[in-house]
């Protein structure tokens, strides 16, 4: 063969291994594959009776402070606004020890020092996720939850000085419902601040830790980062739930129609 001939199949070879190439796209602009169908982004964490439990306590909440400042003439409406509350946190105290997985108080409730390491930690910035409450959130919810029983079952005794009483109030003495009263109304202010203190957490976490507290106690959810497999529930035992809300409504409507009357009604 010539060099001629050996020079023009070397070329037609280059132009080959060129073209080649060139079909080949760089693996820089290789499609990469589609995130798969299905791939789970959250886990659940909080059960339907967790949620209905939250957001109905914030309106029977709230219904008994308007109630309240609306004046003697709704009175009957505050306190029924106390019956739900008491119902509300009394199927809560079961919940926690009943409930699901992070409704359970032995779940989420810590001791003084891992609380204090917590607390110290997020000063500092090192915030810990946690897949249900975190400590100091657990704190407030016993301290919301006792502050709220104590409250709502005082209320029962009460009356509003005037001419209305408390269900409860021919258990005791008047002077003895007037001091009920008292700590009613000054309790009422304790948890004004504990409500706004509640509050001023969540937003911070969705402000510094970008954690959305809200969304989670409406879709039961919170992104699988937070959540661990083994720590997910896939059930809410909702039949239960409803069956220990009635049975507790039940029961505090047999203590209410069966007190005595008040039989002392002289003026205030």
């Amino acid at each position: 063969m010539s060099s001629y001939e050996e020079a023009i199949g070397f070329q037609d070879k280059t132009k080959e291994v060129q073209s080649r190439s060139q079909e080949v796209p760089p693996k820089s602009q290789e499609v990469q594959p589609a995130p798969q169908e299905g791939m789970e982004t959250e886990r659940q964490v909080w059960d339907l009776p967790v949620r209905i439990f939250h957001w109905s306590l914030v309106l029977a909440v709230a219904a008994a402070f308007v109630t309240n400042k609306l004046g003697v003439r709704y009175f009957k409406y505050h306190v029924w606004a106390g019956y739900t509350v008491i119902v509300l946190v009394a199927f809560r105290l079961v919940w926690g020890l009943v409930g699901t997985r992070h409704a359970r108080f032995w779940n989420f409730l810590r001791g003084p020092s891992e609380t204090l390491t917590y607390a110290r930690d997020l000063v500092a910035g090192k915030d810990r996720h946690y897949p249900g409450h975190n400590p100091l959130g657990a704190l407030m919810v016993i301290l919301l939850l006792g502050a709220l029983a104590v409250q709502s079952i005082i209320g029962l005794f009460g009356n509003d000085e005037i001419f209305n009483f408390g269900p409860l109030y021919g258990y005791v003495t008047k002077e003895f419902s007037l001091a009920l009263t008292s700590i009613h109304k000054k309790l009422f202010y304790w948890l004004a601040g504990a409500v706004a203190l509640h509050v001023l957490a969540v937003a911070a976490h969705k402000i510094f830790l970008h954690e959305n507290l809200v969304r989670a106690m409406f879709t039961g959810r919170k992104p699988v980062d937070a959540v661990p497999a083994e720590e997910a529930i896939h059930a809410s035992r909702t039949w239960l739930a409803a069956l220990l809300g009635v049975a507790i409504a039940i029961a505090l409507a047999y203590i209410v129609t069966h007190a005595p009357a008040a039989t002392d009604t002289g003026d205030y």
